[in-house]
């Protein structure tokens, strides 16, 4: 798999290798992203149409800007109210949501809060069996 980042590779470039290797895009959902204009919803959808079902479910990496530090620094915790808006996103998508955080089992405690309750408002079916936690540096 191919992945975006914050500095060199966009969307866009990871698209294009796809296109000549069948690579699926993992996508890097970070604030500060090396985007071209993409809204975040049409990314994700982007994204998700490089990942066949023998890739497995596609993967997007969450994380957010440390106020203050280096661009592409992640946060040392979770901003809940920008991971409601990124799960507003995804909802309808099966993926596999990796954190990327400091604090990691604290913001992998509030998220794992956060779809429950979405799951109890109904919001979306996608999260009510969430049964893997990743971890990534």
């Amino acid at each position: 798999m191919i992945e975006n980042d914050q500095r060199l590779y966009s969307l866009r470039d990871c698209l294009a290798v796809h296109k000549k290797t069948g690579l699926p895009v993992l996508l890097m959902f970070h604030h500060s992203c090396n985007h071209n204009g993409e809204s975040i919803g049409e990314a994700i959808r982007l994204a998700d149409k490089t990942w066949r079902r023998q890739d497995g479910p596609p993967i997007i990496d969450y994380s957010t800007q440390q106020k203050g530090k280096r661009t592409g620094t992640h946060a040392q915790t979770i901003d809940l109210r920008n991971f409601r808006t990124f799960l507003d996103q995804v909802a309808e998508l099966d993926a596999d949501i990796m954190l990327e955080v400091k604090d990691k089992e604290n913001s992998a405690l509030k998220a794992l809060r956060l779809l429950n309750n979405y799951s109890k408002k109904g919001k979306t079916s996608r999260f009510q069996n969430v049964q893997e936690l990743h971890l990534r540096e």
